[in-house]
């Protein structure tokens, strides 16, 4: 019952490829650039079109163009990448209500007891944990009234 792609930076299945999508339309976008600068300069489509005069075909001068292009995808490709990252970050976070402590998932809020059973399958116990425990234990013989004379449990006085 337990998802695994909740667990750490992990998108889930549906979100990774929509994300593959717009990572796959970026690509494309980038690659038709560099296609469109390339058919521009063998063929000089724009050129011919829009001036009518002939010109040298400047390879150099495109292929300095496509390594800039090339460098712009990769560049904006990484910060898409972080942007991906955080977003999954920040929505792995479990919403708690600051008022009644229930708990968001899928547009419901159920209390933490009905979240683990609906997460888990397994009713929940309540009990206490060795530090929650030692601390109820100080606080109470704190706030217990000590008795002169009484022996304490070494037997001493």
């Amino acid at each position: 019952m337990h998802d695994e792609s909740k667990q750490g930076n992990t998108p889930p299945e549906r979100q990774r490829l929509s994300w593959r999508r717009a990572m796959a339309w970026h690509s494309i976008g980038f690659a038709t650039l560099v296609i469109l600068l390339w058919a521009d300069e063998l063929f000089i489509f724009g050129f011919n079109y829009f001036f009518g005069d002939w010109r040298q075909v400047e390879i150099g001068e495109a292929g300095c163009r496509t390594g800039v292009i090339i460098v712009l995808w990769m560049a904006s490709a990484y910060k898409i990448h972080q942007v991906l990252s955080r977003l999954t970050y920040v929505e792995s976070f479990m919403h708690f209500c600051s008022w009644c402590s229930r708990v968001e998932k899928d547009g419901e809020w159920l209390n933490i007891q009905e979240q683990f059973t609906k997460e888990t399958g397994k009713q929940p116990s309540h009990g206490m944990c060795p530090e929650c425990a030692a601390k109820f234990k100080a606080d109470l013989l704190k706030s217990a009234p000590s008795v002169e004379g009484k022996p304490d449990k070494d037997g001493e006085a």
